[in-house]
């Protein structure tokens, strides 16, 4: 079973979406990241996600979705640091896999959130660590 964010034609693996979830006590992320901000300097313009294995495929969902969230944005500030938000991961297995293209596709919109997440995530692995070289869901 899996989380879709299906306009952009990606899946995530519904166990690590789950597992965000409760690593914020329920509270919808996209709220949680918005409150965070409020008060934020206007000299940042982007914040670092980091993460371990499970934390490391919560933190690439909770980048793509912080990501996505700016665009309903008003504040500039917010806006700017939601989307320079870098993710960087430590042996994160798979979280995300592309779809058959659904009826409400949007191409434009899956290029443009992978290329974001080829210029803003990274996942560090070490050689012999299994996790990340487990076939996706």
């Amino acid at each position: 079973d899996t989380y879709t964010f299906k306009k952009e034609g990606l899946a995530v693996h519904s166990g690590f979406n789950t597992f965000l979830n409760l690593a914020i006590l329920g509270i919808d992320p996209k709220q949680l990241m918005l409150a965070e901000l409020e008060e934020v300097s206007p000299d940042i313009d982007g914040i670092v996600i980091t993460g371990h294995s499970l934390g490391g495929a919560m933190a690439q969902i909770a980048a793509l979705t912080m990501m996505r969230a700016a665009e309903k944005v008003e504040d500039d500030v917010q806006k700017k640091i939601m989307m320079n938000a870098r993710c960087v991961t430590l042996g994160a297995p798979h979280a995300f896999k592309l779809l058959t293209p659904p009826a409400d596709y949007q191409e434009d919109l899956r290029k443009k959130v992978l290329s974001w997440a080829e210029q803003n995530m990274i996942n560090y692995v070490h050689n012999n660590d299994i996790v990340p070289r487990l076939p996706g869901f």
